[in-house]
This record gives C-alpha cells, structure tokens and sequence, in this order.
C-alpha cells in the first residue's frame, strides 16, 4: 500500500501529539515508548522510523508542545504591546483553566526537573526555545529580556505551585498572586 508523501509527517505529528499529552501527564521518565506508539494509534515497532531514540522524542515532542501553547497565549495579541501585552499573558497563564488543563497546558511546570537532567539535545532544544520566547516577548512588551525572563520563571513557578498544593483556596491564591504581581510591577 502507498502513502501520501505527507503521510510521514502527519504519523510525526501524531506521535508528537501524544508523547506532549503524556509526557506532562506522567513524566517522561514514566512514560515508555510503546505507551506513546498506543497512544498514537501505532505500533512500537514504527517509533524508529521517526526518532533516534526516546531523548530525541523528548526534545522534539517539547519543542512542539511549546510552540502549540504559544499560539494559546499570543493568539488574539497581534496587536496588543507594552505593559497590556505582558500583563495578558500572565492573566492567560496564571490562570485557573491552565493549572487544571495539565495535559494540554504548558509542557514546562511538568517537565523543567526532567529537562534539566537530559541530554544536551533536549536541554539545547529547551535552550533556543527559550532565547525566541524571551526576544519576541522582550520586543512585543517593551521590556528588558532579563524581565521577561523573570517573569517567565515567576509565571512557571507559581503555576506549579498552584498545582502542587492539596488546598483549593491556597492554589488559587497562588494564581491571584502572579496575576497581581503583574499588575502592580513597574517593571513587567
């Protein structure tokens, strides 16, 4: 049987898809290959035909994950700039709907411990998605790269926070916190 030539691709895509889903679910550590394959509608034996190995999944399956959730926070923004346009993406980001949305949220609070133990092929994926976030947020708000970076951290952290704690009220305290902070700095 023949296939499209994009039938690679859209198989990828897939895999891709469902190792984002579950790596944020579980860990990657916990989370086998034949786990992702089923996941993805296929079998083990096909996951080599599109990866070097399980760390490569990781890096690529981040790298996607990470620029599917940029279009949730910019979508909407292209013309918003400034001090509204950062504060925007704290609200999107520091919110309820994102804490309680772990498998289709941002890839980061679940697995910056994980990434920071990989290979150098996961960690400088990680490193570059990084470097573009900073530079587009730093030109579209205004501000100083090393801000953007500290807010970034702010907004990961206290989103993991906010999942970590076993007292609703708290969690969304934590939320409210980064929201505020936002609103109140200066210094976005």
């Amino acid at each position: 049987m023949r296939y499209g030539s994009d039938q690679k691709a859209r198989t990828k895509l897939r895999i891709l898809g469902a190792a984002g889903k579950l790596f944020r679910e579980g860990g990657f550590a916990a989370t086998g290959v034949s786990s992702v394959m089923g996941a993805a509608g296929l079998t083990v034996g096909g996951f080599y035909a599109h990866f070097r190995s399980k760390e490569g999944l990781l890096a690529q399956a981040l790298v996607h994950a990470l620029k599917e959730i940029d279009g949730v926070w910019f979508t909407g923004l292209e013309d918003t700039t400034g001090e509204p346009f950062i504060r925007e993406i704290v609200r999107r980001y520091a919110s309820r709907q994102h804490r309680d949305n772990v498998s289709g949220g941002c890839p980061l609070p679940a697995l910056l411990p994980e990434i920071a133990r990989a290979d150098p092929e996961v960690r400088d994926a990680f490193t570059t998605y990084i470097d573009d976030f900073t530079q587009e947020v730093s030109s579209r708000s205004g501000r100083s790269q090393d801000e953007v970076l500290a807010w970034t951290a702010m907004m990961i952290g206290g989103l993991l926070l906010s999942r970590a704690v076993s007292d609703p009220a708290l969690s969304d305290r934590i939320l409210n916190a980064c929201r505020q902070l936002s609103k109140e700095a200066k210094h976005v």
